[in-house]
Parts: C-alpha cells; sequence; structure tokens
C-alpha cells in the first residue's frame, strides 16, 4: 500500500473529535439562547445568562459566537435556513403533485418546524427589531427566500387554472402572517398535533381558493 492510500494518522482523529464538539458546544449555545430570548427578550437576557445555562464560561460564547447580538441574527439565521432547506425538498418531493396538494404539505411543514423550534419561532417573531439594521436586512432578505417559496408555488397554481385568479403577492403575505403567529397559541402536546393544525389552516385556506371541486391528500 502507496503512502497516499495509507490510513488517516492518529494524529487527525483528535482534530475531527474537536471539530465535533466545537459543533456540538455552538449548537447547545444556540439551543440556550433561542429558550432564554424567547422566555426573557433579548434585552432582558445577559450573556452570563446563556453561558451558565449552557454550562460554558462566557469567554467560549464570545469565541464561538461572538457578540450577544451576533447571538440573536444566528438563532434567526438557523431558523430562516431550515425552514428553506425544509421547503425546498417539500417542493422537490411534490414535483407532480397540484398546486392545492404542495401547499398543503408546505403548511404542514411549516407546522412542524414551528413545534420543534418554538423558542426561536418566537425569536424571529418578537426580536428581531434588536438587530442592527445591516443584520436585519440579511435575515429579511432569507425571510424573502422563504416566502418566495410560498409564491412560486402559488403563482404555478394560478397559472394552471388550480387556484382562483387573485393578487398573488398579498395572498402569499397573508398566508405567512397567519402561519408565523402560531407559536402565540401553540402547545406542545395540546388537543391537535402540529400536522392536524396545519391540515385545519390549510382546509381554511384552500376553501376560498380552489377552482372547482376540491380535493384531499
Amino acid at each position: 500500500m502507496s503512502a497516499r492510500s495509507a490510513a488517516p494518522s492518529n494524529d487527525s482523529v483528535p482534530e475531527r473529535s474537536r471539530a465535533t464538539d466545537s459543533d456540538q458546544t455552538v449548537a447547545k449555545i444556540v439551543a440556550v439562547a433561542a429558550a432564554l430570548f424567547a422566555q426573557r427578550g433579548f434585552v432582558g437576557t445577559s450573556t452570563q445568562e446563556i453561558a451558565d445555562a449552557a454550562g460554558v464560561v462566557k469567554a467560549t460564547l464570545f469565541y464561538h459566537i461572538g457578540t450577544k447580538e451576533e447571538l440573536l441574527g444566528r438563532v434567526i439565521h438557523e431558523l430562516l435556513d431550515t425552514g428553506t432547506t425544509r421547503w425546498r425538498s417539500v417542493i422537490d418531493r411534490h414535483r407532480d403533485a397540484t398546486a392545492p396538494e404542495t401547499i398543503r404539505a408546505m403548511v404542514r411543514e411549516h407546522c412542524l418546524i414551528m413545534s420543534e423550534h418554538k423558542d426561536a419561532v418566537a425569536v424571529f417573531g418578537d426580536e428581531l427589531r434588536h438587530l442592527t439594521p445591516g443584520r436585519r436586512e440579511q435575515l429579511t432578505r432569507e425571510w424573502d427566500v422563504y416566502r418566495g417559496l410560498l409564491e412560486q408555488v402559488i403563482v404555478r397554481g394560478v397559472r394552471h387554472g388550480e387556484l382562483r385568479d387573485t393578487d398573488t403577492r398579498v395572498l402569499t403575505l397573508a398566508v405567512l402572517t397567519m402561519l408565523s403567529n402560531n407559536y402565540r397559541w401553540y402547545s406542545p402536546g395540546g388537543r391537535l398535533s402540529a400536522i392536524e393544525i396545519g391540515d385545519v389552516i390549510s382546509e381554511i385556506l384552500l376553501a376560498g381558493l380552489l377552482v372547482g371541486p376540491r380535493s384531499r391528500n
């Protein structure tokens, strides 16, 4: 066996292990920050409280993330990145589906994301205003990508005669406004699951938009 094809030396294992530990530390800090920001607000939460809850020293927080504002931005960015990735996956799986079927699946996925990342969703809804204009503008562009995915499906539905001809931008914003406020009343373990809530919302939404007989999954 040549030197090139030899197995990696043991020297590289600790480096990979350190990288994994670092990723886990960052993930824990972000999750803890999301929970504290959601409970106490950005202004009411100190970096020391975040570090204590995450089980790290404050210097570790600054090393991995930076300032408290950068941490707030990280919480929201990761939420939007997760949402965009999962909506793209839904659209890809529904390439041959009708627009109403795709919208129903997207609403379900949004509600699942809301249930899985309730703290981050609350932070996005309530704490975005505390970011500097530049960072807020960047995250707004990321939100626009998420919004655009839904609008593309709605536009396709109108063009194909599956949805009523209406102002697609206004409709998209109205749907997202309704979906984005679910965190204010959603209760994990409540009477309805996240998917069941998504189905109710889809039924209400599509009842006034479908052209011809309504269809279900």
